[in-house]
């Protein structure tokens, strides 16, 4: 990434946006910096969004690393990323690139099936919600090489949908781990429903937003991105993203089955601190919340767009 970044400032003397986007405007010539430096910026981009072909690092790090960190990862550092493409690709108006469209639609495209194939191989939790992750950042591309209003209004919801629906498997997850010790297999999850009620449904709901079900953040996220790709004519993009749901309704819903079957191991799990619960809440309270009544949010949403991102 920073390489690209140094060629493209080698090629228009700017680093910022509106520098650059100016001399592609400008420039009656595109050089070899121009490609090369936005070659190697895109796949920068694509590695913190974990896109195919670069996610390979994504499920091995979020199953070692601590769940907090695993926490940050998947929802802070992946919306910052998201952010800054969706503003790049808003002042760039790469919608009139059909190079560009194509090149960034394969990423999206790879990302939603190969993400959704490669989660129901998993049997442990986190590369579970590891390979999820790349298929929702694959599905988010759909509006952001759209550059439009409705665009923006898409990717903000989804954006807002998948961070509160990260946070909160995630969460919830951390209810059943203590001293380290985290559960390796979706199997040691088995029966939590009987023993940490508000934990498993907690869960429960998370994976039901994830999966797209309606009176969910989840299903209004991806309302909006289908509306986005139906009035984009991305009709390549949206039947990958149709196809990807189905595959990721089998993975969610396993888990979902793991969760209320008896509790056969007589496993035994701590009580969620407070720390915990107070995230599990306001996540719970969000996601339902802003499934039923989304207009606050996209209120907000239109006045950003409005004013220019």
């Amino acid at each position: 990434m920073l390489f690209g970044l140094a060629l493209l400032y080698a090629e228009s003397g700017s680093l910022d946006f509106a520098g650059v986007v100016s001399h592609l405007s400008q420039s009656e010539f595109q050089g070899l910096y121009l490609l090369v430096g936005s070659t190697l910026l895109l796949i920068g981009l694509g590695f913190k969004l974990s896109l195919v072909p670069f996610h390979l690092w994504t499920p091995d790090v979020y199953q070692a690393a601590p769940l907090p960190v695993t926490a940050l990862l998947a929802t802070l550092s992946k919306g910052a990323v998201l952010a800054l493409l969706l503003r790049y690709a808003s002042l760039a108006q790469i919608q009139v690139y059909p190079a560009v469209i194509f090149g960034i639609g394969v990423l999206a495209v790879a990302s939603m099936l190969i993400g959704n194939l490669l989660a129901l191989l998993q049997e442990n939790p986190k590369r579970l919600l590891a390979y999820s992750s790349i298929a929702h950042m694959g599905y988010v591309l759909i509006a952001v090489l759209l550059s439009s209003v409705l665009a923006i209004e898409a990717v903000g919801l989804y954006l807002a949908a998948y961070l509160l629906m990260t946070l909160g498997a995630l969460a919830a997850l951390s209810v059943v781990s203590e001293s380290g010790h985290e559960p390796q297999t979706l199997n040691d999850l088995q029966g939590l429903l009987w023993q940490r009620p508000f934990a498993a449904m907690a869960l429960i709901l998370m994976l039901l937003s994830l999966a797209g079900i309606p009176l969910t953040l989840g299903f209004i996220g991806k309302f909006y991105l289908v509306n986005a790709a139906v009035q984009g004519g991305l009709w390549w993009m949206l039947t990958a993203l149709i196809i990807g749901s189905v595959i990721g309704l089998f993975y969610y819903l396993r888990l979902v089955v793991i969760l209320v079957q008896p509790n056969v191991h007589k496993t035994v799990w701590r009580p969620a601190a407070f720390a915990e619960s107070t995230v599990l809440f306001a996540c719970i309270t969000f996601v339902l919340l802003l499934g039923v009544m989304s207009g606050f949010l996209l209120t907000i949403l239109r006045n950003i767009a409005a004013i220019g991102f």
